[in-house]
């Protein structure tokens, strides 16, 4: 790396790596999905092509991330699997830094970047099985399917009591099984996110509306 504290402190190499700018956010939009570099590009709105090149050279010689296909340059970048352990860190800024979120017309946002928020907000512990409750099922709930869809995003989450996942475009297909919900909504993350930060009508006949959404946003601390 061009710049080391020099330190042997684990925070600190970590920090060598990590802290440069730019590349957690690299690592943000691999952990959605592989990119090819001009994606990576139209995406990191501000970080020029030459830094960027940089950061990626740097990030491969550290063994964070390749091509999906070694020895084609075309081929996508994806995370390492010690670069996929760095997925805890970004959560937990996520967390961390959830509060801090602005609405300045000037700050740039992409609606993929909410599946990842959604990881680091969920919390499994508060999935509860309350299939019984709907009129779906006779059994437990074991997952909940979310799929948002619009003209411009095509995005999905799955909830269950073990964790979140997550992924762009149509979901994998899935036999129907027993105790698994799917709800499909004409939005974004952050459209939802607005209706549900509001309490007035369009929130109460949402919830209403949709069987087991109550359920599924109670898995994120609540409902506003």
């Amino acid at each position: 790396m061009k710049r080391s504290y020099r330190q042997n402190c684990a925070l600190a190499l970590s920090n060598d790596i990590l802290g440069e700018r730019w590349t957690l956010l690299i690592i943000r939009e691999l952990l959605i999905q592989p990119c090819r570099f001009k994606d990576l590009n139209n995406v990191l709105i501000g970080m020029g092509t030459n830094l960027l090149t940089n950061r990626l050279k740097e990030l491969e010689a550290a063994g964070l991330i390749a091509r999906q296909n070694s020895g084609d340059k075309r081929s996508p970048y994806q995370l390492s699997p010690r670069g996929l352990e760095a997925e805890a860190i970004v959560l937990a800024m996520i967390r961390w830094g959830n509060g801090m979120l602005v609405a300045e017309s000037d700050y740039s946002h992409q609606d993929h970047w909410d599946l990842l928020a959604m990881k680091a907000l969920y919390q499994p512990e508060l999935f509860r099985s309350e299939g019984s409750k709907a009129e779906l099922f006779e059994s437990e709930l074991l997952s909940i399917k979310v799929i948002f869809k619009t003209d411009d995003f095509n995005g999905w989450v799955k909830a269950t009591a073990k964790g979140l996942s997550y992924g762009l475009g149509d979901s994998p297909l899935e036999l129907a099984e027993k105790g698994s919900a799917t709800i499909e909504l004409p939005m974004t993350i952050a459209q939802l996110q607005q209706i549900l930060s509001e309490d007035n009508k369009a929130k109460k006949e949402l919830l209403s509306s949709i069987p087991n959404l109550e359920i599924f946003v109670k898995c994120f601390g609540g409902i506003n």
